[in-house]
């Protein structure tokens, strides 16, 4: 996993990352060579979790080896995290970023008041952050 300063120097020098959806993703080997293809090309590929679970786990633990075994300065991150278990997920895979989508979405019965409520977002953000500590 690349350090904070690794990522917001890609991002600052691309200032572009492309999404990677499902529809064209059939297999881990689709999605490696995908997010290869996007790294050569000079941009930040950002995985969805719209991906079956089983080829983002095997895609991931072939990413770790292409990294550990070059220097080529590959980073990518994980999108589309809507719940907290999502990104439980998500950082198995350890990518160098996440992206929490659509936050005011979120709803838990563990607090009153309607999605989007200040008290609905600052718990769901609370859960987050204990699952991105632990």
């Amino acid at each position: 996993m690349a350090d904070r300063d690794v990522v917001r120097n890609a991002f600052e020098k691309t200032a572009v990352a492309v999404v990677i959806g499902k529809n064209h993703i059939q297999t881990s080997t689709d999605l490696v060579n995908t997010v290869l293809a996007i790294h050569h090309a000079g941009m930040v590929p950002e995985l969805t979790l719209r991906i079956n679970e089983n080829i983002l786990l095997d895609a991931a633990a072939k990413l770790a080896e292409i990294r550990s075994s070059q220097s080529n300065g590959l980073i990518y991150g994980i999108g589309s995290i809507l719940m907290p278990d999502e990104l439980e997920l998500a950082l198995k895979m350890k990518p160098d970023f996440v992206v929490i989508d659509s936050i005011q979405t979120i709803e838990s019965q563990n607090v009153s008041g309607l999605s989007g409520s200040v008290g609905q977002v600052r718990y769901s953000a609370l859960q987050f952050v204990r699952v991105a500590k632990a």
